[in-house]
């Protein structure tokens, strides 16, 4: 699950701390390195939890990048699997032309929406390498192997006595990008050798 409990991470003020992924902030590069590999595409399918807090952080910044991005996007609210095989026939009845997961409790559904988004010949960016193995086109997330060793870090300081209010969120300094040419080529997409070069694996 991803939380929001403070309004500044480098100084928390409540006696809170901890890990942030920085979801919101990234939104728009995922968006833009799907749309480096589809170029012609302009409306985007959206894919949220509609309870989940970091929803709402990422939506502001696609209305912020959109125009640059030359893009229009719907938001597409889903707990359940039923509500993700509902949400993608009503995205492809809207004609979109690519699918984002947005962070969020629906992470759990993610192998199933790249799969699902490629049957219906929907290129996705998703947020985890399992996620694009499982038949989904690419994923660019925060690296979850760090995230784990600095929530450990954090807790060991707390445990020694640090205040939680006086240690600023972490935020991640590593993301990875994952791609799959089996499912581009079945898209009919070509990846560029240059984005082939900047992904952290290639799934053939």
């Amino acid at each position: 699950m991803f939380f929001v409990f403070v309004a500044n991470i480098a100084r928390p003020e409540a006696n809170v701390t901890g890990v942030a992924n920085m979801a919101g902030d990234i939104t728009s590069k995922r968006i833009a390195l799907l749309k480096e590999v589809v170029p012609s595409a302009r409306r985007f399918a959206l894919l949220t939890h509609p309870d989940e807090p970091i929803v709402a952080l990422q939506m502001q910044d696609i209305e912020r990048s959109a125009p640059a991005l030359g893009i229009e996007y719907r938001a597409f609210p889903m707990r359940t699997a039923e509500d993700l095989q509902r949400n993608l026939q009503l995205a492809v009845e809207w004609n979109a032309q690519a699918v984002v997961r947005l962070a969020g409790q629906g992470f759990a559904l993610g192998s199933e929406t790249g799969r699902l988004a490629t049957e219906r010949g929907l290129p996705s960016m998703l947020l985890q390498k399992r996620d694009v193995e499982a038949g989904g086109l690419m994923s660019y997330f925060a690296d979850h192997r760090e995230l784990w060793r600095r929530i450990a870090a954090h807790v060991d300081r707390l445990l020694k006595g640090a205040s939680p209010r006086e240690l600023p969120f972490e935020q991640p300094t590593r993301f990875e990008l994952f791609v799959n040419l089996k499912t581009a080529r079945a898209l009919g997409i070509t990846i560029s050798p240059l984005l082939i070069a900047r992904a952290d694996e290639v799934i053939e």
